[in-house]
């Protein structure tokens, strides 16, 4: 007799600092879709935001992951002495603590082994509140929603484009995702997320009747300003008891077969410690807010490069320029010479934007 499977519903939620959605992760094929539950005003983490997500809809149960910005996280960069790989995480927690000036006990976290050496080992770390998890935990428990992984946002996003087979091995990419009060940027290559940066850039206000006619002029540097801040963003195999888990790719296959789950075992050569973080870039205008972006494209490129020796980035993925996408497009190819495709290539919503679920499908993909 055949037993009917009663699995747990999957969701993922997602948001930025204005917007936040709850999808339900489905599988009608042997790609996994999506169906938008609910979306609220506010940032995912605030129980204002989790009140309206549930106040309008039916009791709902399940596992749940999340994803949130880049610039969420604290990320910190530390060398341990060579030890063997099973040693590493008993020594984590010390020499994390004395490089943080809040106690450790006020974070979750996660590790990684992002470059490896003969006499050392280079680890990044990546920290959230408690305090904020836990608030979160406590009112999703309300609805019977139980947290299982929670990432950033660019991890998320390259599990999208893992679905839909268009990440390479062999092909070095860099994703852009574009929120309202910052950018979230990360190079792919060799199978792990090599480089992985967040900038302060808030978007201006592109309403329609807002909106300057776009400048016919290439991107240029700007002399004097700071170089970027590239911080490493590569997530470890989770422990027993961690609550940041599994921050890998999506497990499955790129377009040449290709596994493209994260191993420890095989990360090196990464990312040196970051250079000092810029301060936030203010814009008023369409062309001046593309501009910018544009820069910070070439920005991470040529740090990729020429810092950290990486290979030439071969294509931009962007998200978030859905609404000008045209003037986007147009002025950025031309500065930076570099293939730019959209990280969704069809409207994928209409009650939110195509980027919130992109990244919720991304999220929810691998459980």
């Amino acid at each position: 007799m055949r037993l009917i499977s009663r699995r747990k519903k999957i969701y993922a939620l997602a948001g930025d600092t204005k917007m936040s959605v709850l999808a339900e992760l489905t599988r009608t094929s042997s790609v996994p879709d999506h169906r938008i539950v609910a979306t609220a005003q506010g940032q995912p983490h605030e129980e204002s935001t989790l009140d309206s997500l549930f106040s309008s809809g039916p009791l709902i149960k399940g596992d749940l992951a999340i994803a949130l910005p880049l610039s969420s996280f604290e990320t910190v960069n530390f060398s341990l002495p060579a030890m063997p790989d099973s040693s590493v995480g008993k020594a984590v927690p010390y020499h994390l603590g004395k490089a943080i000036t809040t106690p450790l006990n006020e974070h979750i976290y996660d590790w990684q082994i992002t470059n490896r050496q003969k006499e050392e080992l280079r680890i990044t770390a990546y920290l959230f509140p408690i305090k904020s998890f836990n608030q979160m935990r406590k009112n999703l428990k309300t609805q019977k929603l139980e947290i299982r992984y929670l990432e950033a946002d660019v991890f998320a996003a390259f599990a999208y484009l893992s679905r839909d087979h268009r990440l390479n091995l062999k092909e070095t990419s860099l994703c852009v995702l574009l929120w309202p009060e910052n950018i979230s940027l990360a190079v792919f290559d060799n199978g792990v997320l090599s480089l992985v940066r967040t900038v302060d850039t808030p978007k201006p206000d592109l309403t329609y009747g807002n909106v300057p006619e776009p400048e016919e002029k290439a991107l240029e540097e700007t002399p004097g300003r700071p170089e970027p801040d590239a911080e490493s963003f590569l997530l470890a195999d989770s422990e027993v008891d961690s609550l940041l888990r599994d921050f890998d790719l999506y497990t499955g296959e790129t377009e040449n077969g290709d596994d493209l789950s994260l191993s420890l075992e095989n990360v090196e050569d990464l990312t040196p410690p970051p250079p000092t973080p810029m301060a936030a870039t203010t814009v008023s205008s369409r062309p001046d807010y593309i501009q910018s972006v544009g820069l910070e494209i070439m920005r991470t490129r040529d740090y990729y490069s020429s810092i950290i020796k990486g290979d030439p980035i071969k294509k931009v993925v962007v998200s978030g320029a859905e609404d000008f996408w045209e003037d986007f497009l147009e002025l950025t190819t031309k500065a930076v010479n570099i293939d730019i495709e959209p990280l969704a290539r069809t409207p994928l919503e209409t009650v939110c934007s195509s980027s919130l679920a992109a990244i919720c499908i991304g999220a929810g993909i691998r459980y």
